[in-house]
């Protein structure tokens, strides 16, 4: 039976916007390549103006729970 990638992923704690990988722990921000990947994916969909108002919402929630100190607390 082949792997898929749910195999490689944690899923003990599970928190919006955090990839769990095994002992890894990132920020979906922390893949730069596959952020900026997303968007031409995201406008094929969807479209250019709700791919723009999802990640414009995306990086003021990420904004505020950075500022709040939740991003850093979660990969402690």
């Amino acid at each position: 039976m082949p792997l898929t990638y749910r195999d490689f992923l944690s899923t003990a704690e599970q928190r919006p916007g955090v990839l769990y990988f095994g002992g890894a722990c990132m920020a979906l921000l922390d893949i730069e390549a596959g952020f900026w990947g997303l968007r031409p994916q995201m406008e094929a969909l969807v479209g250019q103006w709700l791919t723009d108002a999802v990640l414009q919402r995306a990086g003021a929630n990420g904004g505020v729970s950075l500022t709040m100190g939740r991003w850093w607390a979660s990969c402690m």
